[in-house]
């Protein structure tokens, strides 16, 4: 956890964090943001 996005979407193979915002909302229906700010509600 609290690694960059910028970070993760290197790691994964994207060309850049925009790249794999897009691909993750396709897949999941949701953003990395998104996801990050639910688990911080709790």
């Amino acid at each position: 956890g609290g690694e960059p996005a910028a970070a993760v979407a290197a790691e994964c193979g994207f060309a850049d964090q925009a790249h794999f915002t897009r691909w993750f909302r396709r897949s999941f229906g949701y953003t990395p943001g998104d996801l990050l700010q639910a688990a911080e509600r709790g």
